[in-house]
């Protein structure tokens, strides 16, 4: 249990990471590495590229 709560996290944001810089160029939700995306608005309830988008925090 331990390890699927201290791990699964890392491997999801591992995840989320490969997914949103799988990308040829910066677009509205992903981006290369080294470069920057900006979102500038809600991600509607339909994007499911990673699992969820924080529409709280900064």
């Amino acid at each position: 249990m331990d390890e699927y709560v201290y791990g699964y996290p890392l491997v999801m944001m591992d995840v989320t990471r490969q997914v949103t810089t799988a990308a040829a160029n910066a677009g509205e939700y992903s981006a290369p590495m080294n470069q920057f995306a900006r979102i500038r608005a809600y991600v509607s309830p339909e994007f499911k590229n990673v699992v969820r988008i924080s529409v709280n925090s900064l």
